[in-house]
């Protein structure tokens, strides 16, 4: 299993904040979120990482030199800004077709424990063409709903949803092949990941969700201390 890292955006939000450090180096209890990334590819062994961060961090990423002190690992990483999460997703396909892969973006941090499961959940579930992390825990601006059956297969995306109480968390497992209907969904103006992941349902795919307790996007300054919080109080889980 590969494991891919979406990190074209600008950090806009941080930005306007007050934050100099572009996204990526961004600090949570003193780790950055690359760091983190990486961390986890390492921990879990996955057979490599392939990330895509924002062309206007080049410089401060490769001067941080953290890509090269993961030398166990087998690091793909484009350096381009995209108009749009699912152009990120499809930058990826050479180094993510040829096996099943997990997909993040970059600035979601949860607890490892439910990782953990989430993973183990994707080795050993046969019933499904991906599995999708959803949390009860809503912090966002747009928050995606998502709607669910008893059995957790997912129904459908967008705000009709919101009666589930769910949305999506930002970590993603997809089975060899469902990266392959990115260039269609592309060529049919389906241009953010949201919108890919209603496509695929439409298009038959089967997708379950796997709840998370919590799931926060490090989007504002204000969500770094509630990050480094939520950390503290479940280090040990």
């Amino acid at each position: 299993m590969n494991l891919g890292i979406i990190a074209a955006g600008d950090g806009q939000r941080l930005k306007d904040e007050g934050f100099k450090e572009p996204k990526p180096l961004i600090k949570i209890q003193g780790i950055t979120l690359l760091e983190r990334a990486l961390n986890v590819c390492e921990k879990y062994k996955f057979d490599s990482c392939s990330l895509i961060i924002n062309e206007n961090f080049k410089v401060d990423v490769l001067s941080s030199g953290i890509l090269n002190k993961y030398k166990k690992i087998k690091i793909n990483c484009i350096f381009k800004s995209t108009p749009s999460s699912l152009h990120s997703l499809n930058e990826l396909k050479s180094f993510l077709s040829g096996d099943s892969f997990c997909l993040m973006t970059i600035d979601s941090i949860y607890r490892e424990s439910e990782f953990k499961e989430f993973i183990k959940s994707a080795g050993n579930d046969n019933q499904h063409d991906g599995l999708i992390a959803v949390t009860d825990f809503v912090d966002d601006e747009k928050p995606l709903w998502t709607g669910l059956n008893k059995d957790n297969r997912i129904t459908g995306f967008g705000d009709e949803f919101k009666s589930s109480g769910f949305v999506t968390g930002g970590i993603y497992f997809f089975r060899k092949g469902i990266i392959e209907h990115t260039d269609t969904a592309l060529a049919n103006n389906k241009v953010r990941l949201r919108n890919f992941l209603q496509y695929l349902i439409e298009s038959g795919i089967i997708l379950k969700a796997v709840p998370f307790s919590k799931i926060i996007d490090v989007d504002h300054a204000g969500d770094i201390a509630a990050a480094e919080k939520f950390l503290h109080e479940n280090e040990n889980n």
